[in-house]
């Protein structure tokens, strides 16, 4: 048998890159969202998606943008496919509380479309916590 190689993970949520870490699997992540920052390290991943609104301007111009982008339709970040297909991941996680807080799953589908090559074998796992009880559902 030949030993199973660690999976290549993309996290595309803040507080899934911090669990990951957190459960020593730090060494599993080739990727991350532009917010993913903690631990330290994630920094070095190369970051796969940037908000299509300037998070520097004042709250109510980023509220404008935010809202004009909705009604638009379409994801809030961009992500950037070929950065994606070059790590080539196994698992990308995402979630689908919050349009605007994180790239959702079917923004990432969308992209996962129009990216080279095939990625129909990537598992995409998607949290999406209520309660409590639920976060310790997501990280099994």
């Amino acid at each position: 048998n030949m030993p199973r190689a660690e999976p290549r993970v993309v996290s595309l949520l803040s507080a899934t890159t911090e669990i990951v870490y957190a459960l020593g699997c730090g060494s599993y992540l080739v990727g991350r969202s532009h917010g993913c920052d903690w631990p330290m390290q994630a920094l070095s991943l190369p970051a796969v998606t940037a908000p299509k609104v300037d998070p520097s301007k004042p709250s109510l111009e980023i509220d404008q943008a935010v809202r004009a982008q909705m009604v638009k339709g379409g994801p809030v970040y961009h992500i950037f496919n070929d950065q994606l297909s070059k790590l080539r991941p196994d698992v990308i996680i995402t979630q689908n509380q919050c349009r605007i807080c994180a790239v959702t799953s079917d923004d990432l589908k969308t992209a996962l479309e129009e990216c080279p090559g095939d990625h129909t074998a990537i598992k995409i796992v998607t949290v999406q916590p209520v309660r409590l009880g639920d976060i310790k559902r997501d990280i099994r």
